[in-house]
């Protein structure tokens, strides 16, 4: 009937021997075209639902997260040496990392991302939340803009450590890089400077 409402029952008989896994299904709703003359004008729509089964023997199954490829964006670097990365402290740092889903259960993770010089932060991130389906990877995000980001202040300079903690209902990740943060533009500067006022008065010397 028009503007009608009806409830649907959906009901699923899961088989004894099925392993223990996650089923992804998807529920679809169609009208159907009614008898009657041709020149009567039927609009048929469709709607869909996903649904997620996890057949399991507890309540809360166990689930595994790893973090893979987590790294300084190549953008972000002016160099590596084994596994630290050298950067100049007026540019902005962005990180790259996926999580992964190595268990056979959806999962939802949430997590971390802290710089510490000496065992202080000096800053911290928050990650996006994100729904891990089995056995699948997504990039990491983090708040406000979706990326691991990190500017230094300009006093800001030495080793710092970046560590990314992902944490799901009850399994976690962690992992981290080390960072040589130097003023490299700035000292390539007064370099180069100083090279000018040298030839500058060499060649007043010679005049």
């Amino acid at each position: 009937e028009p503007n009608s409402k009806t409830q649907v029952v959906l009901s699923i008989n899961v088989p004894n021997n099925l392993p223990l896994q996650d089923i992804y299904a998807t529920l679809l709703i169609s009208t159907e075209k009614e008898n009657g003359p041709p020149e009567n004008v039927t609009s048929l729509t469709s709607i869909a639902s996903n649904i997620l089964l996890s057949v399991s023997n507890i309540e809360n199954p166990q689930t595994s997260t790893k973090i893979e490829n987590f790294q300084v964006n190549p953008k972000s670097i002016l160099f590596r040496y084994k596994q630290y990365y050298f950067i100049d402290n007026l540019d902005k740092i962005s990180f790259l990392a996926t999580a992964k889903n190595t268990g056979p259960h959806y999962t939802k993770i949430g997590g971390l991302l802290r710089i510490s010089q000496g065992g202080s932060a000096t800053h911290l991130q928050g990650l996006i939340p994100l729904n891990l389906l089995s056995s699948s990877s997504r990039q990491i995000a983090a708040s406000p803009s979706g990326e691991l980001n990190f500017q230094p202040q300009a006093n800001q300079m030495g080793n710092f450590l970046a560590e990314l903690d992902l944490r799901a209902a009850n399994s976690s990740a962690h992992s981290e890089l080390n960072l040589i943060i130097l003023p490299f533009k700035i000292f390539l500067g007064l370099v180069v400077s100083l090279l000018l006022l040298y030839f500058i008065y060499q060649k007043s010397k010679s005049v």
